[in-house]
């Protein structure tokens, strides 16, 4: 069997597999979700060590720490994941749940009623505990998995490959529902992507050439992370003390914000004194800043910037840049944003208001840091969050059904 038919007889047994998962009860599913938490704790040190192997060959191959780290599962990580599926045993079932029941005329009923998708797709090469996430949720939304690491990270999704499939067996739910698709190579790769109809979804979580080069040859859709600026803007009305300690947490977000670039825009109405301190609050968090002209008065060691404002000045660097009122934020958020998570610190109601509603962003906040939000698990918020698609907050397994419509005719 030649390598695209190993990867073509995957994606049928995938698919094959669908009915039977869609329809599995809620205790099937959480059965299966509690004896992956159990696992992933019984072999925690043996998933760090099997990481250690992929970090050290991508240590020994030039990565940088910066890639390196996002490799990273060791034995906590693993206990981090096992905490992030017992939450979603205490969540209710998605699928089945109906939405809407109406009769539109004597007799004639319709209903929305939720269903998954069918079959997810994960392509990844890096971040190895975002397979466990994933593989969790759709698991609990009844759906179908198919998954492509790349080469660094082979020992990694060996190991948790083997734990699903221990997990998916002891909960009799078909062994088909998960499949990782052979060949570690972009060849395998595309072998998949040119499959159409292959998935219904396929989450990409790979470095940012890789993610074109999929694109360009995907005949499915494609879901990437979030990517460009996210902005904190300082209004002129800004509180001071609250402006500062929104700053100083800039740096401080999920993951699934690895590559976005942190933007902060100052208004050029705003107090000389403030602007200097809010530059200040920047750096004293441990961050590096780079400007546009006329920012090195704030702080002597801005570097100066004139590069693209939507790809960032590196990992630990923010972009600070001036702007004329909120007409000018918004257009740099339009222009450059990730459309992930935008900020205003503002005492002007109308000013918040406005904001709210322009910056095209899946969250928006106002006068609030991204810390200051509750989060269900901090360090497992899924990389797809906070875009539009289904707003803010980790990915949840009811993000991965849709509405499936029915009418019933009565006698």
């Amino acid at each position: 069997m030649t390598r695209h038919d190993a990867v073509l007889a995957a994606c049928r047994q995938a698919r094959l597999a669908c009915p039977e998962l869609a329809l599995a009860h809620s205790v099937r599913k959480d059965e299966a979700l509690s004896i992956l938490a159990r696992l992933l704790r019984r072999r925690k040190n043996e998933i760090e060590h099997e990481n250690e192997k992929d970090r050290t060959a991508a240590q020994r191959a030039g990565a940088s720490e910066t890639t390196i780290s996002r490799l990273r599962l060791d034995a906590d990580g693993a206990e981090s994941l096992a905490v992030f599926v017992e939450t979603l045993l205490r969540q209710s079932d998605p699928v089945g749940r109906t939405d809407i029941l109406r009769e539109r005329k004597p007799g004639l009923s319709v209903m929305r009623r939720r269903v998954p998708l069918g079959v997810l797709g994960f392509l990844s090469d890096r971040r190895p505990d975002q397979l466990a996430v994933l593989f969790a949720l759709a698991l609990k939304s009844g759906n179908a998995l198919l998954s492509h690491g790349g080469p660094n990270l082979l020992h990694s999704h060996r190991v948790l490959n083997d734990i699903f499939a221990e997990a998916l067996r002891a909960a009799e739910l078909p062994a088909a529902s998960f499949q990782s698709l052979p060949g570690f190579d972009r060849d395998g790769l595309e072998d998949f992507l040119r499959i159409p109809k292959a998935a219904d979804l396929v989450f990409c979580l790979c470095r940012p050439e890789v993610e074109k080069w999929a694109e360009e040859r995907a005949r499915m859709p494609l879901f990437f992370p979030p990517s460009g600026a996210r902005h904190v803007y300082v209004h002129a009305d800004a509180d001071p003390i609250r402006a500062v300690e929104i700053v100083s947490e800039i740096g401080r977000v999920g993951p699934w914000l690895d590559e976005t670039a942190p933007v902060l825009l100052l208004d050029r109405q705003l107090d000389p004194a403030l602007q200097k301190r809010c530059a200040a609050a920047a750096a004293e968090a441990g961050l590096s800043l780079a400007g546009a002209r006329g920012t090195r008065r704030l702080k002597g060691d801005i570097a100066p910037f004139d590069g693209d404002w939507s790809r960032g000045a590196g990992p630990g660097c923010v972009l600070l840049g001036l702007v004329d009122g909120l007409d000018g934020a918004l257009e740099h958020v339009a222009r450059h944003g990730s459309r992930s998570v935008e900020i205003i610190v503002s005492e002007n109601y109308d000013a918040q208001q406005r904001f709210i509603g322009e910056a095209d962003a899946g969250l928006v906040l106002a006068n609030a840091a991204f810390g200051d939000l509750p989060r269900s698990e901090p360090d497992l918020a899924a990389v797809f969050s906070g875009r539009k698609l289904h707003g803010y907050g980790p990915l949840s397994a009811k993000d991965l059904t849709v509405a499936k419509t029915a009418a019933i005719t009565r006698r």
